[in-house]
């Protein structure tokens, strides 16, 4: 139940980063320190747009098949949160992002860390 609500909860996550990245892009990420142009706003919106798929994917996913999410499905949860990590922390140490970027880089890690601990703990198929 936890595995559920924890996947859930990055559901969540996604859709409000996706409204946030799709209405108020620049002071969204300006938030966070960098200043977006014209293009990187149009890049933020399409992430937006795909983050709204990812978190639509895993919401139902969960709700409907739980007992046989797919071992596949954390790999995927698992490398995209292990890689965001790095991203994030990368653009924390280089300067890009200020001091509430590392609220991003603990979120990726926490949720990359609990990923890649239901794949160690359950080696079969399917978690």
């Amino acid at each position: 139940m936890f595995l559920k609500r924890f996947v859930a909860s990055q559901s969540l996550i996604w859709i409000c980063m996706a409204a946030l990245l799709l209405i108020i892009p620049r002071q969204f990420i300006g938030f966070f320190g960098p200043v977006l142009d014209a293009g990187s706003v149009v890049l933020a919106r399409v992430f937006s747009a795909e983050l709204t798929a990812l978190a639509f994917v895993s919401y139902f996913e969960t709700s409907k098949h739980w007992p046989a999410f797919p071992r596949m499905a954390w790999l995927a949860y698992s490398l995209s949160n292990g890689i965001a990590t790095i991203v994030t922390l990368c653009a924390v140490l280089s300067g890009a992002f200020n001091v509430y970027g590392w609220f991003i880089v603990v979120t990726y890690l926490l949720y990359a860390v609990v990923f890649i601990a239901v794949l160690i703990r359950n080696p079969g198929e399917n978690s």
